[in-house]
């Protein structure tokens, strides 16, 4: 198991939690699979990746009114998968783990969005 470097905890500490305890398990857990060796480092964290995430319901306000909050949700959903792949270094098992769903729903996703 990782250990956290000064650095990181630093960075969990300062963060602005805007959800409950399960996004700091989530941000542990997406941590340990990004962490290449033994230590976990503030880039690990991936804290700037989360914080355009967390600004989506917030975005909300900024939604079109001729669009359909179906859209506008697969529009969301769409760039959260994107936001994942990029974040995961293209790996589709730890995007699908950042994100908190299968990998066989994370590929269903994918192939539903058109996503390669």
């Amino acid at each position: 198991m990782p250990k956290i470097s000064d650095e990181a905890m630093e960075c969990l500490k300062q963060h602005d939690y805007t959800g409950n305890v399960r996004e700091l398990i989530n941000i542990l857990q997406r941590a340990v699979t990004m962490c290449e060796g033994n230590v976990i480092q503030p880039p690990d964290l991936l804290l700037e990746n989360m914080d355009v995430s967390e600004a989506s319901p917030a975005e909300a306000a900024d939604k079109p009114d001729d669009e359909s909050l179906d859209s506008y949700m697969e529009g969301i959903e769409k760039k959260m998968l994107e936001d994942a792949l990029r974040s995961a270094r293209y790996n589709k098992t730890r995007a699908a783990e950042q994100l908190g769903i299968s990998f066989r729903s994370f590929r269903y996703k994918l192939k539903k969005f058109g996503i390669e």
